[in-house]
C-alpha cells in the first residue's frame, strides 16, 4: 500500500512511475483472493485513519463506493457491548482500497527486486530472475527496513 500511495502522489505531480511488486497481485495485506467462485480478504479486516491524509483518501473513496464505514458490535471490557467507530472496509473487498492508487501507474507483478545501483549516473533495478530495468532518474523504496537494507547493501551510505 505504501508503494502505491507513493506512486499516486508522484503520478499526480506529473512523473512517469513504474512499480515493481514481488507478489502476483497488488495490495499486500489489502489483497482479496479468489478461490473458484468465492472471494475473501486474507489480510486486513478493516482500516482506520490515523493521519489526516489517509482520512481524506478514505473520504474520497467513500464517495466513489470503493470504501464503506463499518460499525461492528464489539465487547468493550467487562461492561458489555458497544459500538466501534471510524472503521472502514473496502467494497466489495479490501483490495478496493488500493485499486484507485494504481490508476495511471505501470505495475509489474511477480518482479522481486534483488539489488539497486547506479550505472553511468542513472539508477537500475536488478531482479531475482537475473534481469534488470532502467535507467531511472530516481527510485523510491517502500519496503520494510530490513528488506530495504538488503536492496541497498552495496550502497553503504544509503543503507545506513
Amino acid at each position: 500500500m505504501t508503494g502505491l500511495a507513493c506512486a499516486r502522489i508522484l503520478r499526480r505531480a506529473g512523473f512517469y512511475v513504474e512499480v515493481f511488486e514481488k507478489d502476483r497481485i497488488i495490495g499486500g495485506r489489502m489483497g482479496t483472493m479468489r478461490a473458484s467462485m468465492t472471494t475473501f480478504d486474507h489480510g486486513a479486516q478493516y482500516v482506520t485513519a490515523r493521519s489526516s491524509q489517509f482520512g481524506d483518501y478514505l473520504k474520497e473513496l467513500t464517495g466513489t463506493g470503493y470504501v464503506a464505514p463499518w460499525s461492528p458490535r464489539a465487547m468493550i471490557g467487562d461492561q458489555g457491548e458497544g459500538n466501534v467507530s471510524n472503521w472502514f472496509v473496502g467494497t466489495p473487498g479490501m483490495s478496493a482500497i488500493v485499486r484507485p492508487m494504481a490508476e495511471s501507474v505501470r505495475i509489474h507483478t511477480n518482479r522481486a527486486a534483488h539489488t539497486i545501483g547506479r550505472v553511468n549516473g542513472a539508477w537500475h533495478v536488478w531482479f531475482e530472475d537475473e534481469t534488470n530495468s532502467g535507467p531511472y532518474a530516481a527510485i523510491a523504496i517502500t519496503v520494510p527496513a530490513p528488506q530495504a537494507q538488503y536492496l541497498l547493501g552495496p550502497l553503504d551510505d544509503l543503507a545506513e
